[in-house]
């Protein structure tokens, strides 16, 4: 997620990056916790339901 934030130069939602990650299983049910993750340790910032670390 952190690297997908780093190479978009735009803010994105949580359905672009889901279709950038190609992984399987069930890591999309995870993935706000996970960009709340990221968001808590610095690594990103929210921006009215989108996503960047720039």
């Amino acid at each position: 997620m952190a690297d997908a934030l780093t190479v978009s130069p735009v803010a994105l939602d949580t359905d672009a990056l889901a279709s950038r990650v190609t992984a399987r299983g069930p890591w999309r049910k995870r993935l706000p916790q996970l960009l709340g993750m990221l968001v808590a340790l610095g690594r990103a910032r929210e921006q009215g339901g989108r996503y960047t670390n720039q």
